[in-house]
Parts: structure tokens; sequence; C-alpha cells
């Protein structure tokens, strides 16, 4: 009985460890949970100098580039999928000639899948920033501490890939002229 009562003890220790640590890993085993999106609607245009919130982060829009942009809020679902599918989709972020302003939480970790439908991107971390013809030219960058790590491939021009970026993190921001994030994760 007592070393049952022990075993329990110890686990729930590790377990308030991990959550105090902040090192938190999905059902997927990445780090970090996603982001939901849940106070977002599917269809919602947010246009330069926009301003929302979910997940216990600020968004802020800026235009990027020659255009007034936007972001729009999509899904991962396949359109020919039934609804209950489309309803427990990820939801996406599409960024049209826009920069997605984020702050409010301190991570450790920002990892974000995109896919790129062409022209310029940037990043910004520590009020440091980095625009590019792609992503993947920003593999190996620093900004101020913060390193970046990009993994992309590219089937009919269309670039796809994932972004890693490490070290202390407590503001960021996200452009793209014709940019589809999904999947952003921050481990707390």
């Amino acid at each position: 009985m007592q070393t049952k009562v022990l075993v329990l003890i110890l686990a729930s220790l590790a377990v308030g460890c991990s959550a105090v640590g902040g090192r938190s890993v999905s059902k997927d085993g990445r780090p970090g949970e996603p982001l939901e999106l849940e106070r977002l609607q599917v269809g919602s245009v947010y246009g330069v100098g926009s301003r929302f919130s979910s997940d216990g982060l600020e968004f802020a829009v800026d235009g990027f580039g020659e255009g007034l942009g936007n972001t729009e809020i999509g899904s991962s679902a396949d359109p020919k999928t039934s609804a209950k599918q489309q309803k427990e989709a990820a939801k996406t972020m599409r960024l049209s000639h826009a920069i997605l302003r984020c702050r409010g939480r301190h991570t450790s970790r920002l990892e974000f899948d995109y896919v790129d439908h062409g022209g310029a991107v940037a990043l910004e971390i520590a009020g440091e920033n980095r625009a590019a013809a792609d992503f993947i030219t920003l593999d190996g960058a620093q900004f101020q501490g913060v390193q970046v790590s990009v993994a992309e491939s590219s089937t009919a021009g269309v670039r796809r890939g994932r972004v890693l970026v490490t070290g202390a993190i407590d503001r960021f921001a996200i452009a793209g002229a014709d940019l589809e994030l999904a999947d952003v994760r921050l481990v707390r």
C-alpha cells in the first residue's frame, strides 16, 4: 500500500515538474501544443490595422511589400470532407501581403508549417527583421541569440516546409506575400 502511494506521489510530482519546466509535448509527440485559434472563425478576414486575440496571444496585421494586405482564417480540411471532419480540422492563417505580429506569451520554441505560394517572406524576432525570397534562405540565421532552422521542399513551384525558432522569444512576426501558416506551436 505504501509503495503504491509513493509511486502515485512521484508520478504526480513528475507531471507537476514537467508543467513547471514549460516543456509540453502534444499528442503527436511534437513539442508544444498547436494554437487552436479558438476565438477566430473560419472565413474571417483581418485587414491592415486589425487587432485580435486568441490562445493567449495578441495579433496585429500590418501591410507587407507593395500591397495593403490581410490575414484570412482558413481550415486545413479538404472541402469534400464531412461537416464533422471540417469542424475538427485545424485552422490555418493565410497572409496576403501582410505581416502578422504576435505577442503576449514568452516561449523558448516557436514552430510552424507553411505553404509559400510565391513572393517574399520575412521573420521578425526580438525586434530584428529579416526579409528573404523564401524561408529556406533563413536556415541557420540568428536573431540576437535566437536560432532559426528551416526544412523545405518544393513541388511545381510551391514551397512547403517547417520553420523552427529556438531561444528566448517574447514577440515575433511572420510576413508573406502569399503565405499559408498551419500548425503554429509555442512551447510554454
